[in-house]
């Protein structure tokens, strides 16, 4: 798995302090910036992954790019969901101080386990690039990672698992 799609890394590409747990081919990530430069962030480099970041606070100005491109600028609550796919290098405005977590997962991760479970591969995500939906399963697998965060040095790998 690549370090630009997660961990310290992918934390100082957005300006941000990071910290990370990685497990079979998968990562999450809390980020949070308290002072926003008012700059874009580095681009993550093109690589076949896609990243679901979970807002734990409000965006109210959400300006992003991929592939160069603008696209509409949003307001994200906290609990919003939005996914971004990492092959089209990804850009952001960091404009506002922002907390969230972004789990990452390879597409070769996926594909194993399609493979595993006899289903098909996945192609394409569609969603619309920079807009967050309301997630509940997502909300709540979030909320419950924060402590492990908070203290990783307590948290089983059990769990991380």
């Amino acid at each position: 798995m690549s370090i630009f799609s997660h961990g310290e890394e992918f934390g100082t590409r957005l300006r941000a302090r990071a910290s990370s747990f990685a497990s079979r081919g998968f990562a999450v990530t809390k980020v949070r910036c308290d002072e926003p430069d008012y700059s874009l962030s580095d681009p993550l480099p093109p690589e076949d992954a896609f990243i679901i970041a979970l807002q734990l606070r409000d965006y109210p100005v959400h300006e992003y790019w991929e592939d160069g491109r603008n696209t509409q600028v949003t307001s994200l609550k906290a609990g919003d969901t939005t996914l971004y796919d990492c092959k089209r290098s990804p850009i952001f405005l960091v404009n506002n101080p922002f907390e969230s977590i972004h789990f990452c997962f390879p597409r070769a991760s996926l594909d194993q386990i399609a493979d595993e479970a006899n289903a098909a591969h996945i192609d394409e995500l569609h969603y619309t690039p920079g807009v967050g939906t309301e997630d509940r399963t997502m909300r709540s697998l979030g909320q419950a990672l924060l402590p492990a965060f908070e203290n990783p040095a307590c948290a089983s790998n059990f769990f991380v698992e």
